[in-house]
């Protein structure tokens, strides 16, 4: 089906699980005020299509003592950036993959960090959530995520691996980001 996207402008979106899964609302950040255009330059402004709902005040997730979960990406159901050098011209790769990249065509840190930036969120930075999950906090958001690991915001010196909390141990990996797929990602509000 087609859904306006601007005056005189429609997109074509199809309407299958597996492109749904993804898709929340596709929505005109400004009313009748203009530009009324999708894309510039290849980046979304007036009209957005997002993936997860964006909420700019307060706090519309869970409240615990390392912050606002407002949002939580199932295990492989967000995708990974390219970070090897064949990608250094995308905006992907200058926005997410960092000055010194993985090197990983299939980036899966890279991706969980783009997928929480796109919501207006970011990482946690602390590997602590697995102590406030024993305290009962941020219950609903962890079991939507579909995995027992979720990444931090915290990256291996070497650049090829991240750290990611295991709920069923507490205990603080290193996972390589290039084949990272099963590990969840969640977002707290920044």
């Amino acid at each position: 089906k087609s859904l306006p996207v601007g005056k005189n402008k429609t997109k074509d979106f199809a309407y299958t699980t597996d492109v749904t899964r993804s898709i929340d609302f596709v929505t005109d950040v400004n009313g009748k005020k203009g530009p009324n255009s999708e894309t510039r330059e290849n980046k979304y402004y007036d009209i957005r299509n997002f993936k997860l709902a964006q909420f700019s005040d307060g706090c519309t997730g869970e409240t615990g003592s390392y912050g606002c979960i407002k949002m939580a990406g199932a295990a492989s159901n967000w995708s990974p950036v390219n970070c090897s050098l064949s990608a250094s011209g995308t905006d992907d790769y200058r926005n997410y993959c960092g000055p010194n990249p993985s090197g990983w065509s299939t980036d899966y840190w890279a991706g969980a960090k783009k997928l929480c930036a796109e919501a207006g969120m970011q990482l946690f930075a602390s590997s602590n959530l697995y102590s406030a999950w024993k305290r009962g906090e941020y219950s609903t958001e962890l079991a939507s995520v579909g995995s027992n690991y979720s990444w931090t915001g915290l990256e291996n010196p070497d650049k090829r691996y991240a750290q990611a909390v295991n709920f069923n141990s507490g205990a603080v990996g290193h996972y390589s980001k290039g084949s990272g797929g099963n590990i969840a990602v969640l977002c707290r509000g920044q």
